[in-house]
Parts: C-alpha cells; sequence; structure tokens
C-alpha cells in the first residue's frame, strides 16, 4: 500500500511527474529468481532538474529522480531516496536545493506518515570537468551525435537479455517546459540476472539499478557517455559478496558504450529522436537527427519531407510555405 500512497500523494499534492514504477521483484520472477517487495518510482520536474543540469549536464546520471520502497525480513517498508545534499556534493553544484528536498521531504513524510532514509552524502566530488574519473562515473567521448549515440546503444541489445526500461530525453523535456537544454539523453537497462544478486545482498543498491547510461552534448559541441561505475555501485552500498557479477558488469557495460560511442556509418533510423520542433504553414515539423549525422524532417514523426547530412544544415521553408528544406553547408 505504501506505494500507491506515494503515487497518490505525488500526483494530488506536488508538481512532480512519475515517469515509470519499476518493480524489482517482478523482474526478478521473470527469469525464476526470487526478490523481498522491492520497488522504485522515476521522478521529474523539468523547472526544478533542468536548472541543475544547466550547471553540470553530468547530474542528468541521476534524473529522473528516484523514490525506492522495499520491504526487510522482518515485513517492515521502507521509504528511501536520495538527499539533495548528495547530489549537490556529487556534481559539485552551486545552487540552493533547498526546495527539491522540501518537496521530496513532504511527499515520503506525507504518504507514510513517518521520517525515511535519505542516503548520506558521498565525498565532494573532483569539479574538473576534464577529470574522467568523476564522482563515481566512467566517462567516453563519442564520435556520433546524442541521438545516435542513444540509438546504436540500444540496438546493440538486441538480442541479449538486456531490456531497455526507460529512454528519457531531457532535452526534450525542459523544452517542453519553456526552458533550454543541451541535448541530453538518459537510457535505463537491466538484466534480472545480473541485478537481483546484487539486491538481495542488500536492498538499498535497488536505488541504483537498473543500471543508466547518459550521453549529452557539452558546450563545445562534444558528445560524451557516461554511466555509473559499477564499483561505485558496490562500494556505495558495501557488497561483499559479488565480485563475479561486478566483474560482469564492468565488461559489459564496457562493451555496450564502446560500440555506441564508435563512428556509425550512415543509414537511416527506423525510429526517430526528438532533436527540435517548429511550426509553419499550420503544421509542425519534427527536427530529428537519425544514425550516422543524418537530419531528417518529419511531421507528426510518420512522414519524412526530406534528409541531409546534418553537418551544418540550415532549416527553412520552401513552396510558400507547402514542405521543408533542409541544406548543408
Amino acid at each position: 500500500m505504501t506505494v500507491e500512497r506515494l503515487v497518490n500523494f505525488i500526483t494530488t499534492n506536488t508538481p512532480i511527474q512519475i515517469i515509470a514504477v519499476i518493480d524489482h521483484t517482478s523482474n526478478a520472477e521473470s527469469v525464476g529468481l526470487s526478490l523481498p517487495p522491492l520497488k522504485v518510482l522515476a521522478l521529474s520536474n523539468a523547472n526544478v532538474g533542468t536548472g541543475y543540469m544547466q550547471l553540470d549536464q553530468r547530474y542528468a546520471i541521476e534524473a529522473p529522480l528516484r523514490i525506492c520502497i522495499w520491504e526487510d525480513a522482518g515485513g517492515q517498508v521502507h521509504v528511501m531516496y536520495n538527499g539533495f545534499e548528495h547530489l549537490r556534493q556529487r556534481f559539485c553544484i552551486d545552487a540552493d536545493i533547498s526546495l527539491p528536498q522540501t518537496i521530496f521531504n513532504a511527499i515520503t513524510n506525507g504518504a507514510t506518515g513517518r521520517d525515511n532514509t535519505t542516503i548520506p552524502p558521498p565525498p565532494l566530488g573532483n569539479c574538473d570537468p576534464s577529470d574522467l574519473d568523476f564522482a563515481g562515473l566512467v566517462i567516453k567521448e563519442s564520435q556520433n551525435s546524442v541521438p545516435v549515440t542513444v540509438n546504436e546503444l540500444i540496438n546493440a541489445f538486441e538480442g541479449t537479455p538486456i531490456r531497455v526500461i526507460l529512454n528519457f530525453d531531457h532535452q526534450a523535456n525542459a523544452f517542453n517546459s519553456g526552458l533550454a537544454l543541451r541535448p541530453t539523453t538518459v537510457v535505463w537497462f537491466g538484466n534480472p540476472v545480473l541485478g537481483t544478486p546484487v539486491m538481495n545482498s542488500n536492498l538499498r543498491a535497488g536505488m541504483d539499478l537498473p543500471q543508466k547510461v547518459l550521453v549529452y552534448e557539452d558546450e563545445d559541441g562534444k558528445v560524451y557517455l557516461a554511466y555509473n561505475n559499477p564499483n561505485y555501485i558496490r562500494d556505495r552500498y558495501d557488497i561483499q559478496d559479488q565480485s563475479e557479477i561486478f566483474t560482469t558488469f564492468v565488461n559489459v557495460l564496457n562493451r555496450f558504450t564502446d560500440i555506441a560511442t564508435t563512428e556509425s556509418s550512415p543509414s537511416i533510423c527506423v525510429t526517430p529522436l526528438f532533436d527540435l520542433q517548429t511550426t509553419f504553414a499550420g503544421a509542425t515539423l519534427y527536427f530529428v537527427h537519425a544514425k550516422g549525422g543524418i537530419l531528417c524532417v518529419l511531421e507528426s514523426f510518420h512522414s519524412v519531407v526530406s534528409c541531409t547530412e546534418a553537418k551544418g544544415a540550415q532549416y527553412g521553408q520552401h513552396n510558400k510555405g507547402k514542405s521543408a528544406f533542409v541544406t548543408s553547408n
């Protein structure tokens, strides 16, 4: 009932949007494993999160924000979320955190009627952007655009036990709220065969599972892929008995992220990804990147108007507003 009360409280009393409800217990059962009741709510509000991402896009690895609910062996239900001081320190964000902290306190305390657990802050993160071992992250530069990198990652999972759980475009989310953000997308994915034993060792690890990959474009136009180092998760939850699984995590993540960041051969993407939209002649046009740096213009995500190389592309109207054109410099 705690999850239902949380969902009801959030939808009724806050400006927070519930993006997903992840049932780790059901996922475990789907592969013949067992796990005590454990669910995670994924929550978002662009007006809160975008400001932090504008200061440091790597914050998006923690967004959408999460509330973890689990039941221990004695039947006691626990509600946990990352304290915003943890987030501020991990990414050295020099910003007021009192509003989101107040909102999350109100959510968990109001829905459960008692104080709940926050994860204590880690040591202060290294604020040097050139440090690729930043705050427990593995960071790789990509040879592709953000949408292409994301698409290559998802395509690489095909035919494997890995399930994509969430593909969340923070730039689109910000755009829909009238805010600006450079291309920033996070993908959540997992394999319960690997994740379930980790959570059985410490149910709190459900806060950081499934695994997440962040892809973003920085102010210089360079694209990076980032993910939590599995050893960061191991150390954070003091998991001592799953060394083989964490070694597998390291190898799997390295393999698939290498595929995603390697330069892609040009071909049209089957499912275009949001990049920019505009309206003219009474129609909404969507400018989307496809694989290999191709830029396409679509109407209603179904009809392709035109495609061209994305580099130096210019957008405009043609035939008195009846169609669009995209030209490349």
